[in-house]
Formats: C-alpha cells, sequence, structure tokens
C-alpha cells in the first residue's frame, strides 16, 4: 500500500505539503470538502483516516483495541502528570526536516512529566493494582507474577 500517495492525492487535499491538524474539524479524513468528498458517504463507505493499521483483508484484527488502550494510556498519563516543554521551546512541526521514520512525529524535542500536586507515587501504584486485579483472575496469575 502506498501511503505517500494516499496523503498526497491531489483529487483530495489543497496544500499537500502543508501540515493542517485543523483539517480533521472540517472532514472527517482531513481532506478538502465537496460533493465527491463528502464525510457522511466516505465514513459509510468505511474510508480510514489513517492507515496505520493497515487496510482490507490485512487489517489489525486488534485495531479497536489498540486505540482505545491508547486512549486510556493518554488520560492516565494526563491524570498522573503535568506535562511540560523543557523552556517553553517550541516543537517544529516540519514535513521536510522533523519526521520520524517517515511519520509525521516531531523529533528532537524534550518534555518534563511533572507528577500533579494532588498525587503521589502510593497513588498511582495504587490505582495501577486495582485496574490490573481483574486481568490477574481472568488471565489466572498467581503469586504476584502481574506486579
Amino acid at each position: 500500500m502506498n501511503i505517500w500517495q494516499i496523503h498526497h492525492n491531489v483529487d483530495g487535499y489543497d496544500e499537500l505539503e502543508k501540515l493542517d491538524p485543523d483539517g480533521f474539524l472540517r472532514h472527517l479524513l482531513g481532506i478538502r470538502i465537496d460533493k465527491e468528498h463528502d464525510p457522511a458517504l466516505m465514513e459509510a463507505c468505511g474510508a480510514l483516516s489513517h492507515y496505520d493499521f493497515g487496510t482490507g483483508r490485512r487489517i489489525c484484527p486488534d485495531m479497536y483495541l489498540a486505540k482505545q488502550n491508547f486512549l486510556v494510556c493518554l488520560a492516565k498519563m494526563f491524570w498522573a502528570f503535568e506535562i511540560q516543554l523543557v523552556d517553553n521551546k517550541e516543537i517544529v512541526l516540519s514535513f521536510e526536516t522533523r519526521l520520524v521514520r517517515g511519520t509525521a512525529l516531531p523529533k528532537d524535542f524534550d518534555l518534563i512529566l511533572k507528577l500533579r500536586e494532588v498525587r503521589t507515587k502510593e497513588d498511582i501504584m495504587s490505582h495501577y493494582y486495582q485496574v490490573y486485579e481483574g486481568e490477574v483472575a481472568i488471565m489466572g496469575w498467581r503469586n504476584g507474577e502481574f506486579r
């Protein structure tokens, strides 16, 4: 599958080389809005906004589980930590100089994860063990092997 071509299709994008996250606020797939690219029609056809999990018969069967786990993990990060940039340094999102292995992830940026004042290490570990008690029972783990 040619991911580059999919995301550089002149029929779908007005400015191919411009990083436009707001495009996803305007359209489900981040592309131009017109009759051919009607969001409701494309969603009904099963169009994907990205192809990180493949497509067609080789699509990842655990795609939805992975997405849900990512959201839970992200929520827990925000629950436990304040996330700050080092020295308020701007993150550069240039396609020409800042790509990581062909994806649109910024590289060479530093973050500080600071434990929120209302949280302690004990809170986080207690939460961890409470959340995974069900998994321990389902998986049949014994003698603290899940830790």
